[in-house]
């Protein structure tokens, strides 16, 4: 299984998964645009590696090539998955760009073939999946996420809800951080408000959360606020790569000589096409 197959006899052993009834020389030369010659020659140190044995003119997998074969079919079809979902290529695009990656030995085909085992999770557009599920897609590490607060009220005049002022009380990246006790972190900064000519500086200083109608405190410690991931204990799966979740959290700020007690609704969205 530790062979080292060429890029073109990688494309031969993904032609015969993708036309097994056209498997002669003749249709080998027709298909890659070579002669026949050259065709025989890749054919023929092929068959010494016990990936095929002939019959007659035609060529035919043996249980080991077949298995080879069907390793390099499933990478092309996850690159291919890949590309339609993230870059929103047609089928046969996908398809033609999958074949040209498959049998390149980079980083960059490699880091597709990685990537594209994540997205297998994220093609039945709509199904809700938990928060265990998040962490075995993305397993152990760090993650960029995007994330926004909404205000808790709206009115029946707007088409939207607004965002809360909250959202300036934090950088604009927050992240997944996966362990054995994973959090989702988000980098809290100073809020400034000019008010009558002055202006005046606040800190987001107590965040709380539910779970299970008990009401607990966000750790906060070096800027660096951490809210439990089971929290966020749904997902939304929107496709191609993209999940959604939110809670309410009531927060504390306060501005000069002013305290502001709000809940909100922190919205996050984890997009697989950045991590």
């Amino acid at each position: 299984m530790d062979l080292k197959l060429t890029e073109q006899q990688k494309k031969y052993l993904l032609y015969f998964r993708d036309f097994d009834e056209m498997n002669s020389i003749s249709d080998f030369s027709k298909y890659f645009d070579c002669s026949r010659t050259n065709s025989k020659k890749i054919l023929d140190r092929m068959l010494k590696l016990g990936l095929f044995y002939k019959d007659e003119n035609k060529y035919i997998l043996t249980s080991f090539g077949e298995t080879l074969a069907n390793r390099i079919h499933d990478s092309r079809d996850d690159i291919k998955m890949l590309l339609e979902s993230v870059f929103f290529l047609n089928e046969e695009e996908a398809r033609t760009y999958a074949n040209l990656m498959v049998g390149i030995e980079n980083d960059f085909s490699q880091f597709l073939r990685n990537k594209s085992s994540r997205y297998q999770a994220a093609l039945n557009k709509g199904s809700d999946i938990s928060y265990l599920d998040i962490k075995k897609i993305l397993g152990e590490g760090k993650f960029p996420v995007s994330f926004v607060i909404y205000k808790n009220e709206s009115s029946d005049k707007e088409s939207m809800i607004n965002f809360s002022m909250a959202n300036k009380a934090y950088e604009d990246r927050a992240y997944l951080e996966i362990t054995e006790e994973s959090f989702v972190s988000l980098h809290s900064k100073a809020i400034e408000k000019k008010h009558k000519g002055y202006f005046k500086k606040g800190v987001v200083q107590e965040l709380y959360y539910k779970k299970e109608d008990k009401e607990y405190k966000v750790l906060s410690k070096d800027s660096v606020v951490s809210i439990p991931l089971d929290v966020f204990h749904t997902w939304k799966n929107f496709g191609n790569g993209i999940f959604c979740s939110n809670i309410w959290i009531k927060h504390k700020v306060s501005i000069g000589f002013v305290n502001h007690s709000r809940k909100s609704n922190y919205l996050i969205l984890l997009n697989l096409a950045e991590i």
